[in-house]
């Protein structure tokens, strides 16, 4: 089942069960029981969420929340809500595997809305370790973790 929030033609078709939410978001995030759904929202909302992500933890629901626009920066779109770079396909898929086969757990696919540059030697599979090392240095000092949008800003200062 999949639903638009903000472009009610998406999501015309032949299902007799589409449901038809509020602008809120704690119905499609509270009222997903008995079906894998999908809930989609900007990240930043989901704190409105957390709530309702809460309950369905605790009452162990299999619900996919995916978190658009997790962001430090602004995207090449600017200040829309229309993201234009495609996730990296094989996190993409690595992630969606891990949170179809999560069936007592809600997910969290967090996507970013800026271009970021693509790591080497990803693979789908690599997702379920959460992390990947960029580099290692034996002599270091302090250990540089990023996420999303922040690693390349780390890369830079490794770099420099």
């Amino acid at each position: 089942m999949s639903r638009s929030q903000d472009l009610p033609s998406a999501d015309c078709g032949s299902l007799s069960r589409i449901q038809r939410w509020p602008s809120g978001i704690n119905g499609p995030a509270a009222y997903a029981p008995n079906t894998i759904i999908h809930v989609t929202y900007s990240f930043t909302f989901y704190l409105y969420a957390a709530p309702a992500v809460r309950m369905a933890a605790l009452q162990q629901l299999q619900i996919i929340h995916v978190a658009t626009h997790d962001s430090i920066g602004n995207g090449e779109d600017g200040p829309t809500h229309q993201s234009i770079e495609l996730a990296a396909f094989e996190e993409a898929a690595g992630a969606w595997i891990i949170a179809i086969s999560a069936k007592k757990t809600p997910s969290i696919v967090s996507t970013s809305r800026q271009g970021v540059p693509q790591l080497a030697n990803t693979r789908r599979d690599g997702v379920a370790f959460r992390a990947y090392v960029i580099s290692e240095n034996e002599a270091a000092f302090v250990t540089l973790i990023g996420a999303g949008p922040s690693y390349p800003l780390l890369w830079r200062l490794l770099r420099s």
